[in-house]
């Protein structure tokens, strides 16, 4: 298992928390990252001011999810529902 955090982009304190399985231990940190997300999505955590760049989030349903203020930067939202 591998521990991922997604943090406030501006003070670093953690948001959420979650551990990924390890077969997903090679695979790039905006995949395991995208992982976190949607994990934090089901959980209903607040993302408002989340550092998200570079997440891997193609496909992802998060529709009605709060990302105000998240850096998206370099993000992979090919298909995802932010509506």
């Amino acid at each position: 298992m591998t521990k991922v955090q997604i943090k406030h982009r501006f003070s670093g304190v953690v948001l959420f928390e979650t551990e990924i399985a390890a077969e997903y231990d090679g695979h790039s940190h905006g995949f395991r990252l995208g992982l976190a997300v949607k994990a934090a999505y089901n959980s209903r955590a607040d993302l408002s001011g989340a550092d998200l760049s570079g997440a891997d989030l193609r496909g992802a349903d998060l529709s009605g999810a709060d990302l105000r203020g998240a850096d998206l930067s370099g993000a992979d939202l090919r298909g995802a529902d932010l509506s």
